[in-house]
């Protein structure tokens, strides 16, 4: 993957190398490689996409989209964009020649809601058990509670974008 998408961020805002990197660019820049992993031209997945998912590693894809999500979290809205038009480029498909897409939009939807959704979950044991009983193996004395951690607040996008994020 490396080798595939150097090239477009070494050129990608290349005036931009010696300046303070600000929420705008950090944005700018999320976006951009969003799409490059994602769909490029609004009607076709970018090579990049089909190279990665090819070979069935859809993890390593899944991995570098949550991690740019988790370094800027408004970039979410743009991947959420990219992901309907990658939706749309296989609406017309069976589902016997995509399943591939499909298992992708699957790991990334539970990475997403894991990782990246501002919900921690803490298992609480319910019941005080026996010295015998140490074992999360009796799950009837556990319960999972969701907690949301932090909401994305206005002052976490930036002010300006000055350059339009297709």
């Amino acid at each position: 993957m490396k080798a595939n998408i150097s090239p477009k961020l070494a050129n990608l805002y290349h005036d931009r190398h010696e300046q303070i990197l600000t929420k705008a660019l950090l944005l700018r820049t999320c976006n951009r490689t969003i799409k490059y992993l994602t769909t490029e031209n609004r009607r076709a997945p970018s090579p990049l996409f089909i190279i990665l998912l090819s070979p069935g590693n859809t993890l390593e894809l899944v991995i570098v989209i949550l991690k740019i999500i988790l370094i800027c979290k408004p970039a979410r809205v743009h991947l959420e964009a990219k992901i309907a038009e990658l939706l749309n480029c296989y609406q017309d498909y069976p589902e016997s020649e995509c399943k591939w897409v499909i298992n992708f939009m699957e790991v990334l939807n539970i990475a997403l809601a894991i990782y990246a959704d501002n919900v921690q979950y803490n298992l609480l044991k319910m019941k005080k058990a026996n010295r015998a009983d140490l074992s999360l193996a009796d799950l009837d004395n556990y319960r999972v509670f969701s907690q949301i951690n932090e909401v994305i607040k206005p002052e976490d996008f930036p002010e300006r974008i000055e350059e339009q994020t297709t």
